[in-house]
């Protein structure tokens, strides 16, 4: 048996002489993009119904700062989210590393997910407006389509739960996300319940705070713009 396989993502080179097909022809931008809720590949996608030690700290076996943070921000989400039902985290449990994924119209191989992130005051304007950061990653296509029945694509990159729950709060100049990230010494709280890591209602503003700016662009320059979308978890 002979097994060939090309890089993710370049599966054109399947049907090319060389192996270096030339770019796609320049056709429209993409449209109708959205933002769709992140989600775990196959391989975790039983961890987020793990709850077991996740809500007692008191056997010493989970007592780390890391874990500290990441519930610190998961009750943000649940708390101070409960208008979106905490934006797709419903309770407290063991997180996953996840993949961004977005639908839209004439996505096409190659294409790129630019997010921009404000990186100060909130603002409701355009990206250049006020100061943002930039992420950008490349998409793949997946077999699967929504409602609508558009095409999803998502990212082979996958964002630890410390990262993407921060983005759901708002990113780092967010209410309460700076002091999540470097408590280090579990004393930037003032801790309603100590042994379940929880912080006062209001510590955190997602409802405000949880929005990206959302961009698709093709190889041939094409973009499509998703304007301000909120960042979900499924």
């Amino acid at each position: 048996m002979v097994f060939q396989a090309v890089p993710l993502g370049s599966h054109r080179r399947i049907a090319h002489p060389n192996g270096d097909p030339d770019p796609l022809p320049a056709g429209a931008a993409p449209g109708a993009i959205t933002l769709l809720p992140m989600v775990t590949n196959t391989f975790y996608a039983r961890v987020p119904e793990l709850d077991q030690n996740w809500a007692d700290f008191n056997n010493g076996t989970l007592q780390a700062a890391f874990v500290h943070t990441v519930r610190l921000m998961q009750w943000g989400l649940v708390q101070d989210a409960v208008a979106q039902n905490g934006f797709g985290l419903s309770s407290l449990h063991h997180a996953a590393p996840r993949r961004l994924r977005v639908a839209g119209k004439r996505i096409r191989d190659g294409a790129t997910l630019i997010l921009l992130q404000h990186a100060d005051a909130l603002a409701t304007g355009g990206p250049n407006q006020f100061a943002t950061r930039e992420i950008v990653l490349p998409l793949y296509a997946t077999d699967q389509k929504t409602a609508e029945n558009l095409p999803i694509w998502e990212t082979v990159l996958e964002l630890e739960p410390i990262v993407y729950y921060s983005w759901m709060l708002g990113g780092p100049e967010a209410p309460g996300v700076e002091d999540a990230l470097t408590d280090y010494l579990f004393t930037k709280f003032n801790l309603v319940d100590p042994n379940l890591d929880q912080p006062p209602v209001g510590s955190f503003d997602p409802l405000n705070w949880n929005l990206l700016y959302v961009q698709v662009k093709n190889t041939d320059g094409g973009t499509g713009d998703g304007g301000w979308q909120p960042l979900f978890v499924d």
